[in-house]
């Protein structure tokens, strides 16, 4: 009789354990990612805040989780374009990542998805502006500037991809939602904090906000020593994807001119060869808009009893179409590898 309640206990927690597991278990990556978006859609910038993390914890990235989701951060990739806006996702494709990691236990063992969502816009409910280089960080930018980017507009469109696909070209565009903040995400706000107090006081966010080493596309402050995968082709392609624009570079490419384009701006305007700007109405009419892309998600968790998390993302295949119908399929979307000698193919400030 001694051993009979220390066994009934022992069952009781037994059974707990297993109903937990089995719940958690049960919660795949793509309805992760489906949720995740969903929030996104929904504008809900907390929900999809929480959903952010790494193999190790949910450590909030330099300036915050929510970094990822507002221009005025200028963290590159980006998904503010997407925050609050009607968009279709077709059925996606999940790809576990294979890793080598010993477990003492089956469920202590990390699981790692590369999961990709094919996303649309329809112009009829939402369908984003491809904005040249120059407008999207609030600079003018002559007539002929402008039809030079409009028969080339993937010359270039590496160059903050995510950040140049606007809602419209008129004042505040680029706004973040107002929230409250949640004590409790306090950290993974810093950066929105730090832009909505700039803004009351009538200032531009500071470009320290965006230190070009914390210009990412979506990666984790605690580097990527964290990822527990050795599917190196999916990572190699991911990695690639989601490479932060360094400072040296961004320096180099820009010159003088580097802290103009740290952190997007409201549009600037078109101006004719007779010194007038043209209308947002005239420009918008002639601008590309995305008709399609591949958003890829690196979701993961560190065993079966914790909740998944996003712990990258990119986007991949993008697809722009012109006002006459005519699509492009940006070739140049991604950052250009290094050449011999360790520099990259230099970019073009006027694109």
């Amino acid at each position: 009789m001694r051993l009979a309640f220390p066994l009934v206990l022992l069952l009781f927690f037994a059974l707990a354990a297993f109903s937990w597991l089995s719940t958690t278990a049960n919660v795949d990556p793509v309805s992760e990612g489906q949720r995740f978006l969903k929030d996104v859609e929904q504008a809900d910038l907390v929900d999809a805040v929480k959903q952010f993390g790494s193999n190790r914890c949910h450590c909030p990235a330099k300036g915050g989780w929510a970094s990822y989701l507002i221009y005025q951060s200028g963290a590159e990739h980006n998904l503010a374009f997407m925050l609050g806006h009607k968009f279709q996702l077709a059925a996606p494709n999940a790809t576990p990542v294979a890793n080598d990691r010993q477990a003492l236990l089956p469920w202590e063992k990390p699981e790692d998805y590369v999961v990709d969502f094919p996303v649309s816009f329809n112009k009829d409910t939402y369908q984003p502006y491809f904005l040249p280089l120059k407008l999207a960080y609030g600079k003018d930018m002559a007539l002929a500037e402008f039809q030079d980017f409009l028969k080339d507009p993937d010359k270039g469109a590496w160059q903050g991809l995510t950040l140049r696909f606007r809602s419209g070209l008129g004042k505040g565009a680029i706004a973040a939602p107002a929230i409250e903040i949640p004590q409790e995400l306090k950290s993974d706000f810093q950066s929105y904090k730090q832009v909505q107090e700039a803004l009351q006081q009538g200032r531009e966010p500071s470009a320290k906000l965006t230190d070009p080493s914390a210009n990412t596309g979506g990666n984790s402050k605690s580097g990527n020593d964290e990822v527990t995968t050795n599917n190196h082709e999916i990572n190699k392609e991911s990695k690639r994807a989601e490479s932060p624009i360094d400072d040296e570079y961004i320096r180099k490419s820009f010159g003088a001119d580097v802290a103009d384009y740290l952190i997007p701006k409201d549009a600037g305007h078109v101006v004719g060869a007779d010194g007038k700007p043209l209308s947002d109405d005239e420009v918008a009419a002639q601008l590309p808009r995305l008709l399609q892309t591949t958003l890829r998600l690196h979701i993961v968790r560190r065993d079966k009893i914790q909740n998944w998390t996003i712990y990258h993302f990119a986007l991949e295949q993008p697809v722009l179409i012109m006002p006459d119908g005519k699509q492009i399929a940006l070739r140049h979307h991604q950052k250009p590898k290094p050449r011999a000698g360790g520099d990259s193919a230099k970019p073009s400030s006027d694109s």
